[in-house]
């Protein structure tokens, strides 16, 4: 199990290299041939030791949804640490928070059982309807559906599959005195959640915009080979997601 956690944190959580990009990627300057109308400038300032970074367009431009997209590339970035860090703490040095065992049981299996449905619901739901868009060779289908369906794990999937760990370690705190102390199909359960967040971070985000610039680069080209690989890793996940409920319904070594 520590290996496990180890290999974890190593592998599953690196930041792509994409996020080490600016939030506002340098632009050229008139002189080297950009339209003064498309001209975005960039001024840093240095405020008590620190720089603040403003961007302002001279065509009027709001840059509102460039920051609201980078915040929430960072979120999804920095939530698999966070989520890690929580886990090992509590199989490692015992329930953390203390104050998540003062939480009424009922309270925790409820939300256990609706981040469950809305986690795995939402999963199975966009591969089907993935697969769906796909077939039907509509371009601007495609481009709205792999611009959304980050959006969809970001207030969704992430938001649910937090709160189904977060209540189902409460609950292993509740009934076994600690997560350690769980029995084999509480821990198993876990570490195919792990596996499965591993096959998802290496496999379906970064396809994602990869898809996007299939779309736009496929030249008529009827089906980007990159639409295959997302349906292979659509399906495994959802494999994934069919392995955790078995195990957690039918309880290895209890029944």
């Amino acid at each position: 199990m520590k290996t496990f956690f180890v290999i974890n944190l190593c592998l599953w959580f690196r930041t792509p290299a994409e996020s080490f990009l600016p939030v506002f990627p340098s632009i050229p300057s008139h002189s080297q041939g950009m339209p003064k109308k498309d001209t975005n400038h960039v001024r840093c300032h240095r405020l008590n030791g620190c720089f603040a970074l403003s961007l302002q367009s001279e065509d009027g431009d709001s840059s509102d949804d460039q920051v609201a997209s980078r915040i929430r590339s960072t979120f999804s970035d920095v939530w698999p640490f966070a989520i890690s860090t929580f886990i090992a703490n509590n199989y490692f040095r015992g329930c953390w928070p203390v104050a998540l065992t003062e939480v009424p049981f009922t309270t925790l299996n409820f939300v256990h059982a609706v981040s469950g449905m809305l986690f795995a619901g939402c999963i199975i739901t966009t591969t089907v309807l993935e697969w769906m868009v796909v077939e039907s060779g509509s371009v601007p289908t495609q481009r709205l559906w792999f611009e959304k369906v980050p959006v969809v794990e970001e207030w969704i999937v992430l938001p649910a599959l937090t709160g189904s760990i977060v209540s189902g370690i409460g609950n292993a705190c509740i009934r076994y005195g600690s997560f350690q102390m769980a029995p084999f199909h509480v821990q198993s359960t876990l570490l195919l959640l792990l596996a499965f967040g591993l096959w998802w971070g290496f496999t379906d985000r970064p396809t994602q915009l990869k898809a996007q610039s299939a779309l736009e680069n496929s030249l008529g080209e009827k089906r980007p080979t990159i639409y295959q690989l997302r349906r292979i890793s659509n399906v495994v996940s959802c494999l994934f997601l069919f392995a955790i409920y078995g195990m957690m319904i039918f309880k290895p070594g209890v029944y």
